[in-house]
């Protein structure tokens, strides 16, 4: 009867170590998926305010970005403006200058002009009457005048 004892009392005790397993292992499982939910729900508000973030972050360097480029056009305005003010200096200094060179080489036709036509008299005044026949041929030549006209050397 004792060893009936022992073997009931070993096979209720395994039965309810049995038991007491399963619940216990059925336990960590519950333990596990809270865990695990507990963790998810955690991940996601985490992402979220993750992603949140990069989304702030990514406008504060487009709004960085315009407020450099316009900080810049400011800055680079008067630089335009000086510079498109010596586009136009240059401009008006070749203008000048073409009729510098204009004014001169009427000044330099005046002289050169005057200087033959002065020529011509003194040929008329000093030439000999042997010489008239080749004084004949200086009516022909054709200079310009001081104003860009023909003249002849009369």
């Amino acid at each position: 009867m004792q060893l009936a004892l022992q073997f009931w009392c070993s096979r209720s005790l395994t039965a309810v170590l049995a038991v007491w397993r399963a619940r216990t292992q059925h336990n960590q499982d519950l333990d596990d998926r809270r865990r695990a939910v507990l963790a998810r729900l955690r991940s996601l508000s985490l992402a979220a305010s993750f992603s949140r973030w990069i989304e702030y972050s990514s406008l504060s360097i487009g709004k960085r970005e315009v407020m450099r480029q316009a900080v810049a056009r400011i800055a680079h305005g008067a630089l335009h403006r000086s510079f498109g003010a010596w586009c136009d200096w240059t401009a008006s200094a070749a203008e000048r200058r073409a009729a510098a060179e204009r004014c001169c080489q009427r000044m330099l036709n005046r002289t050169l002009f005057s200087a033959f036509s002065s020529w011509c008299e003194s040929m008329k005044l000093c030439a000999a009457p042997a010489d008239r026949a080749c004084l004949t041929l200086l009516p022909q030549v054709r200079v310009r005048g001081p104003h860009g006209c023909a003249a002849r050397c009369a």
